[in-house]
């Protein structure tokens, strides 16, 4: 039986949190995870500027592209990390904070899960508009939220939608 490729993306604001979390979730799952951070300081972003900065994008996509299952932290919810999830079949957010940007988890994955409505752009301040709509082009297949379950748990669900 052959598994679809996974990419799991964890988002949040607080950067150390989302790197400890990907770690923490490639140890209990055996998935490798990858973080941009590492690759910004191999190519010396951000003061090598952009051509660091595409670099690094580059060189990260390629190796994330070669694996079966993959563990992204530290991307945000960027053009960038858009273009991460392709290639992979099933896509997996985790969320490692109660809202992004002011918006809660539950926006969040309404969001995801259905677009974003034009009435509410204003209302949600235009970081959040960007961040929200990059969500949901990304249409993951599964959302988690640490602050509603423990990471172990995540894990655990986590590795049983990798076998499926």
């Amino acid at each position: 039986m052959t598994t679809k490729k996974t990419i799991i993306a964890v988002v949040e604001n607080d950067i150390p949190t989302e790197t400890t979390f990907g770690a923490m979730l490639s140890k209990e799952t055996g998935i490798p995870a990858f973080d941009i951070k590492s690759y910004y300081a191999k190519f010396g972003y951000p003061a090598s500027g952009e051509k660091g900065k595409t670099q690094s994008w580059n060189n990260l996509l390629s190796d994330v592209r070669k694996q079966q299952n993959a563990i992204l932290s530290n991307t945000d919810a960027t053009e960038l990390s858009l273009q991460t999830y392709q290639g992979f079949e099933r896509k997996i957010v985790v969320f490692t904070t109660g809202d992004l940007n002011g918006l809660t988890f539950m926006e969040l994955s309404h969001i995801a899960k259905n677009g974003i409505d034009p009435s509410e752009k204003k209302s949600i301040g235009l970081r959040s508009v960007a961040r929200a709509e990059i969500l949901a082009r990304t249409k993951p297949d599964h959302i988690f939220n640490t602050w509603s379950k423990s990471p172990k748990e995540i894990a655990g669900n986590i590795s049983k939608i990798v076998k499926s």
